[in-house]
C-alpha cells in the first residue's frame, strides 16, 4: 500500500520473482512512481523492510502474511496541503460533465428547416437530428460506462483498504497488549522497588536512634585510636556519615516520588491505550459498510445494464 494516499499497489509481474530488497523496491518504483532512493518500506507489524527479513515477510502466509506499506521519504514531513495535492492527483478522475441535449431547440430549428426545404433537404435535416441524438447518447453511454467501472474499482479498492485495516487494528490490538503487559511488569517491579525502599527510608531514624545510644568499648576504642590520650567515649554514630545518609536518604526519596509519578503515569496511559482502541474500533464499524457499498454498486451496474437496454432497443 502507498503510505501517503492508503492505494493499493498492484503487482505487474510475478511476486515469486522478488528475492532481493532491490528487486521489491524496482517492482514498487515501476508500479507506484516513488523512486527507490526515497522509498521506506514498513510492514504492518512496524518493522522495516531489510535485506534480512525480506524472505520471510515474502514468503509468510495466514495471520503471519505482513502488508508492507511503502512511504515516500520525500513526504515525510511536508504540509498538509501537499498530502492533500497528492491525493487529488492519484484520485481517479470523473468524465467531464455532458451539457444537456437541448431538445425543444433541435426540433425548433428543425421545424424551421422544413418550411422552405426540399424533400431531400428535409430527410438530410431529420437524419441529422437523428445522428446528433445518437451521438448524445453515445456519449452518455460512455460516461455512464466509465463511471459504473470507476465505481467498481473505487469498492475494490475499498475492500483491500479494509482487510489492511483489519490487518492494522489486528497489529495495534496486538502492540496494545504488549505493551500493557509491559506496562503491568514494570509497575509490579516498581511496586516492589518502592515498598522496600520506604521501608528503607522508614526504618533510617529509628537505626540512626539507635547507633546513637550504641557505645564502644573502651578496649576497642584504644585499639582503633592507640595515640588518643584523651579516652573519650565513642558511639557507633561516630563512624556514620551523616551527611552521606542523609544525602542518600534524599535521593531515595526522589527515586520514590518518581516511581510512584510513573506508576501512576503509566496505568493512566494503559487506560487511555484502551479507550483509544475501543472509540477506534466504534469509528472504523460506523465508517465501514461493505454491505452497503456492494449493495450501491449493484443499483448502480443494474442501471447501466437498462441504459444500454433502452439504447440499444
Amino acid at each position: 500500500y502507498r503510505a501517503e494516499t492508503g492505494q493499493t499497489i498492484h503487482w505487474h509481474s510475478n511476486p515469486t520473482r522478488i528475492k532481493t530488497l532491490s528487486d521489491l523496491k524496482q517492482e514498487l518504483e515501476q508500479d507506484s512512481g516513488v523512486p527507490v532512493s526515497e522509498q521506506i518500506l514498513m510492514t504492518s507489524f512496524g518493522k522495516l523492510v531489510r535485506q534480512e527479513n525480506i524472505v520471510s515477510i515474502l514468503e509468510a502466509t495466514g495471520q503471519h502474511e505482513y502488508i508492507i506499506f511503502c512511504f515516500d521519504r520525500r513526504y515525510l514531513s511536508v504540509h498538509e496541503e501537499d498530502i492533500e495535492a497528492l491525493l487529488d492527483a492519484e484520485t481517479p478522475p470523473l468524465e467531464p460533465k455532458l451539457p444537456l441535449f437541448d431538445g425543444p431547440l433541435a426540433l425548433k430549428q428543425l421545424y424551421t428547416q422544413l418550411k422552405n426545404s426540399s424533400l431531400i433537404a428535409v430527410c438530410h435535416s431529420f437524419v441529422s437530428v437523428f445522428a446528433s441524438f445518437d451521438s448524445y447518447s453515445q456519449s452518455l453511454m460512455k460516461t455512464a460506462t466509465a463511471h459504473t467501472q470507476l465505481s467498481k474499482n473505487i469498492v475494490d479498492e475499498h475492500k483491500f483498504q479494509s482487510m489492511a485495516l483489519n490487518v492494522a487494528l489486528t497489529n495495534l490490538e496486538d502492540h496494545r497488549k504488549l505493551s500493557e503487559a509491559s506496562i503491568h511488569d514494570f509497575v509490579l517491579r516498581a511496586e516492589a522497588e518502592l515498598e522496600r525502599q520506604q521501608a528503607l527510608l522508614n526504618s533510617v531514624d529509628h537505626d540512626l536512634h539507635i547507633l546513637r545510644h550504641v557505645r564502644i568499648h573502651p578496649s576497642i576504642t584504644a585499639a582503633l585510636e592507640p595515640n588518643n590520650n584523651q579516652q573519650q567515649q565513642l558511639r557507633l554514630l561516630d563512624f556514620i556519615d551523616i551527611d552521606h545518609i542523609n544525602q542518600v536518604r534524599s535521593d531515595t526519596q526522589i527515586l520514590c516520588d518518581f516511581l510512584v509519578d510513573q506508576s501512576s503515569l503509566f496505568k493512566k496511559e494503559v487506560k487511555q491505550m484502551q479507550q483509544d482502541e475501543k472509540e477506534f474500533h466504534a469509528r472504523v464499524a460506523e465508517n465501514s459498510n461493505l454491505h452497503a457499498l456492494d449493495a450501491t454498486l449493484s443499483d448502480i451496474q443494474i442501471i447501466h445494464q437498462k441504459t444500454h437496454y433502452y439504447r440499444d432497443k
